[in-house]
C-alpha cells in the first residue's frame, strides 16, 4: 500500500468561475445577476479512492452599485454607492466522490483555508484607507480565514481527462467584502458564491476504474 501511495498520479483541475457576493450592496432584485469571472485549480492524488485531500486555490472579484438609501449617518461618513472588490483565496479541502468508479462522479467537498481581498471605489482607491467611508472606529483585517463548501458532478471523458461542473458557498468571518459594516442595510457576514466548470487531468498512470 506504502509503495502505490507513492506512485499514485495526480490529478489537477483548471476551472473557469463564475462568483457573485452577498453583501450590504446586495439588492433583492439583483441577488446573483451580477456574476464575475475567475479562475480556480486544484491539485490532488488521485489514488482511486472515494476521500480524498485536495489543496485549492485561486482568485476572482466582484463589483456592485448601491441605489438604496444608508440609514442616518454622523457628519463626516459618507460610504461610497459602488465598490470592486478582488480576492485571491486557497484552502485544504477533503473531498468524498460518490461512485469514484464510475464515469459520473457526483461530490462535495469541504474545507479551509485564507482569503485577501481588496475594496475599492469607482475611482480605484483603496477603501481600507479612506477611514471616512465607514463610522469612527471601523477597521477590519483584508486577511482572513474562509471555509468554501461545495457540491458538484464531474464525468470522465477519457482514463486522463474529466470534465467538471460545481457550486461553492465560501463562508468568510467579515461583513467587509464591501468596506461596508455597520452603516449598512444588512445584518451578519458577507458571502461568496461561485459557479465553476472545468477540466481534470490525471498526470501519470490512473488507477484501473474497475
Amino acid at each position: 500500500m506504502q509503495g502505490w501511495a507513492q506512485q499514485a498520479p495526480l490529478q489537477v483541475g483548471l476551472s473557469l468561475t463564475a462568483n457573485a457576493y452577498s453583501g450590504d450592496y446586495t439588492e433583492p432584485a439583483t441577488a446573483f445577476q451580477r456574476v464575475y469571472p475567475g479562475g480556480h485549480f486544484s491539485v490532488q492524488k488521485e489514488n482511486g479512492q472515494a476521500l480524498r485531500v485536495s489543496l485549492t486555490g485561486g482568485f476572482g472579484g466582484f463589483s456592485d452599485q448601491y441605489e438604496g438609501r444608508f440609514p442616518p449617518l454622523p457628519q463626516g461618513v459618507d460610504p461610497p454607492t459602488f465598490v470592486a472588490t478582488r480576492f485571491v483565496y486557497g484552502d485544504l479541502r477533503l473531498t468524498y466522490r460518490f461512485f469514484p468508479g464510475g464515469k459520473l462522479q457526483p461530490y462535495v467537498s469541504a474545507g479551509a483555508g485564507l482569503i485577501v481581498f481588496a475594496p475599492r471605489d469607482a475611482e480605484g482607491r483603496r477603501l481600507l484607507i479612506q477611514s471616512d467611508t465607514r463610522l469612527e472606529g471601523e477597521t477590519y483585517n483584508t486577511v482572513i480565514p474562509q471555509l468554501p463548501a461545495s457540491v458538484g458532478l464531474r464525468y470522465r471523458l477519457h482514463p486522463i481527462l474529466r470534465v467538471g461542473l460545481g457550486y461553492t458557498y465560501r463562508f468568510v468571518p467579515t461583513d467587509y467584502l464591501d468596506n461596508t459594516g455597520q452603516a449598512g442595510t444588512r445584518a451578519g457576514f458577507d458571502a461568496l458564491h461561485a459557479l465553476d466548470i472545468g477540466l481534470d487531468f490525471i498526470l501519470g498512470t490512473p488507477p484501473d476504474p474497475r
